[in-house]
């Protein structure tokens, strides 16, 4: 299984302004977004607070009505809760690959050569590569344009809502051959919140 995460609240920022269902709700402004991640992060806490992390990551809207009434049932809150879900995938798929997105959208060639090593296969064909990477996606820079910056205040919310889960995925990805990396991103993505 190969499995490529990103910072949990660069993906909660790119889903706010992706999703027409959190805008039409919230309205289109950092405003807008800030109140969504305030109802969202409080809706999760006060379930979190009755049944724990676990269960309401992986059973949210079915715990209580007061669950199944918040918005949205916290869905994209809650996929950024990755230590919650990697020791299931790991379950089913033994032989796991983490991948970062933000190295991906950097450095396309770098993470490819690491999925062809985890798959075994030959990567020293420079007109494949040059075929590969023509495609490689990227972080529209169109669509990035387009989204305001998120609240500093937001940012720090999520960052600290996150923190645990990352500091515990990070525990979790001790055995990847690059997981010293996985602590650098979980620092450096804490740390451009705070700096």
């Amino acid at each position: 299984l190969i499995v490529m995460l990103r910072l949990p609240w660069v993906r909660m920022h790119s889903a706010y302004w992706s999703g027409q269902q959190y805008r039409q709700r919230y309205n289109s402004s950092a405003k807008g977004e800030a109140a969504w991640v305030d109802a969202s992060v409080n809706s999760f806490l006060q379930c979190e607070k009755k049944f724990g992390v676990e269960r309401c990551a992986l059973s949210f809207e079915s715990l209580s009505s007061e669950n199944e009434a918040a918005f949205g049932h916290c869905d994209q809150l809650i996929r950024g809760l990755y230590s919650v879900f990697l020791p299931r995938w790991r379950q089913d798929h033994p032989r796991l690959l983490a991948l970062r997105a933000e190295q991906y959208y950097s450095r396309p060639r770098e993470v490819l050569q690491s999925v062809f090593s985890f798959l075994n296969l030959k990567t020293d064909d420079e007109a494949a590569w040059s075929r590969l990477l023509a495609g490689a996606v990227a972080a529209s820079p169109d669509r990035e344009a387009r989204k305001p910056p998120m609240l500093g205040a937001t940012l720090a919310k999520l960052a600290a809502f996150y923190a645990p889960s990352l500091k515990e995925l990070v525990g979790q990805l001790s055995d990847q051959p690059d997981a010293r990396r996985w602590y650098q991103w979980m620092r450096y993505g804490i740390e451009e919140v705070y700096s």
